[in-house]
């Protein structure tokens, strides 16, 4: 008989946070100064009883259609939450991170991309209950890259 452990705080505040059906806005910012806008859909919904969450967004920016499935959870023994994220582009990438406070996730990533040193930080700060703002921030070859900023709005039910 399995024996279920008690879900850690952070795991919970995350559940409480991103669960539910999300209508998401989109900027990319280049380093030259140009812009691209667009506009999309996050799905986000428990899985593994609980211990994770699985979200799926799908946007189109610049008239580029792009998907990207994460899978979501805290290790409890590193202290960290995790997401794993594989995109329509075939990008793989695997972020961590803390809570820097109740309302601020901050997760990072370094690897390599289009054969050269990566690095990507994403922070999401919750200015209420259904609205949270994503800034992912891009260092390539140690210049910066894309940054885009998201704004997710909960749908009503």
């Amino acid at each position: 008989m399995e024996q279920a452990m008690e879900q850690p705080a952070e795991l919970d505040r995350l559940k409480d946070r991103f669960l539910g059906e999300w209508d998401l806005d989109l900027t990319i910012r280049m380093p030259d100064g140009s812009t691209m806008t667009g506009r999309g859909t996050a799905s986000v919904r428990e899985v593994s009883r609980g211990y994770g969450i699985e979200s799926v967004l799908a946007y189109t920016v610049g008239g580029i259609s792009y998907v990207e499935t994460d899978l979501w959870s805290y290790d409890r023994w590193g202290g960290m939450i995790h997401m794993f994220g594989v995109g329509s582009d075939g990008s793989v990438h695997d972020h961590s991170g803390r809570w820097k406070d109740a309302d601020t996730l901050e997760l990072h990533w370094r690897g390599v991309q289009e054969g050269g040193e990566t690095e990507e930080t994403v922070t999401a700060t919750w200015e209420s209950a259904d609205t949270v703002r994503i800034r992912s921030e891009v260092i390539i070859r140690g210049k910066p890259g894309p940054t885009t900023d998201s704004v997710g709005r909960k749908q009503k039910r």
